[in-house]
């Protein structure tokens, strides 16, 4: 699903017209010269219609209203699955979202805005020892060497999204800017940063430090399961 999709539906979740999102986006900017109904009605539009999607400053702004990420609304990071797991018998298999996008497990690979791919299977008491829960797993691939040998390149990876801010250490998917990669990340609370370092031993660079507030980041969510649990 592309942008103009993803804004559209969102929106009609909502019962929101296009003159109301038009006039809470207006709000949230600080619009002197308010935008109009036309300009939500371009950003529905695909591009072969003559639509243009949000600049990203907008898009961002556009994504919160929405009660979306901006991956999310960008179509790299779906967040729900397609059977309740509270609702489900332990026994009972619920199909995970794989998004049809590539995390980056060496450098940065640019967000791929492709319908997605199959979904996986797991068991519903599985993704709950997980604590994974109802809306917050998607399945995507890791590309690169860069955490071998625990997340091998082109191995499919469990993202919980629902558990983003305990920055301990461990595997999370991450964006930074159009980038998305996986690495180990822990809070620098010295500098209000945080250190990415990868797995490999021979990986260069194995650490970088990214400030969120100043770099355009966001974690996405913790790295569970790749074959086995990580």
């Amino acid at each position: 699903m592309q942008i103009h999709e993803r804004i559209k539906e969102a929106r009609k979740a909502k019962k929101w017209s296009m003159a109301t999102l038009a006039q809470l986006v207006s709000e949230a900017e600080g619009l002197s010269k308010p935008l109009t109904w036309q300009t939500v009605q371009q950003w529905e539009r695909p591009e072969s219609t003559g639509g243009t999607a949000p600049k990203r400053k907008r898009l961002e702004v556009v994504a919160k209203l929405l009660d979306l990420s901006l991956p999310e609304l960008m179509g790299a990071q779906p967040s729900f699955l397609s059977v309740d797991i509270a609702a489900a018998n332990d026994n009972e298999f619920v199909q995970v979202r794989r998004a049809d996008v590539r995390f980056a497990n060496g450098h940065g690979s640019v967000f791929v805005h492709d319908e997605d791919k199959p979904p996986l299977s797991f068991r519903a008491d599985f993704l709950r020892k997980l604590g994974i829960a109802p809306g917050k797993a998607v399945v995507v691939e890791a590309d690169g060497p860069s955490n071998e040998p625990k997340i091998m390149d082109g191995s499919v990876v469990l993202v919980n999204t629902g558990d983003s801010a305990r920055l301990d250490g461990d595997f999370f998917a991450f964006r930074v800017g159009d980038e998305l990669l996986i690495k180990r990340l822990e809070p620098l609370a010295e500098i209000s940063g945080v250190l990415a370092t990868a797995e490999n031993p021979n990986f260069k660079p194995k650490t970088k430090v990214y400030r969120p507030g100043i770099d355009d980041f966001e974690v996405i969510g913790r790295a569970v399961w790749t074959g086995a649990l990580l």
